[in-house]
């Protein structure tokens, strides 16, 4: 399942407020209420988005992350992976790095088991030779 960047920004803002009115989302993304409600209806029937519910103050923090490393067979050819973790809403930061490793890819947001399956996509890509994957246990010290 590949999204644009319109389906990429619609999806950040839903993630930022659920219940965001699709005339406010189409506002904010230049395009019109029924454009918006057509992309949103495409991302349900596609299982981008999987449903909407109420969440306690706790569940940001007890959403699963995980700090991916990927060392990569062609070092620097990362385009493709690049264009592959940008296809995920989970993945917030890619960081090229020194070091042994290529990459360092934060993945956010979704329960275990989706994040274990983006690092099962990423350990089949062909440019990728080894990942290793820590899942974040606690925040200690955030800061904005």
């Amino acid at each position: 399942m590949t999204f644009d960047d319109i389906d990429k920004k619609i999806l950040m803002l839903l993630r930022e407020d659920a219940r965001k009115p699709l005339s406010q989302i189409a506002k904010e993304i230049n395009r019109s209420r029924t454009a918006v409600q057509a992309r949103v209806a495409k991302l349900e029937s596609t299982g981008a988005i999987l449903g909407y519910t109420t969440l306690s103050p706790e569940t940001p923090k007890s959403k699963m992350s995980a700090m991916v490393t990927v060392y990569l067979h062609e070092r620097l050819q990362p385009g493709s992976i690049i264009n592959l973790l940008s296809e995920f809403p989970e993945a917030r930061f890619c960081h090229r790095i020194s070091g042994d490793a290529d990459l360092l890819v934060e993945l956010w947001g979704g329960p275990h088991e989706r994040i274990q399956e983006i690092c099962k996509i990423l350990w089949d890509h062909e440019n990728v030779r080894l990942t290793e994957t820590v899942f974040v246990m606690d925040t200690v010290l955030e800061k904005k």
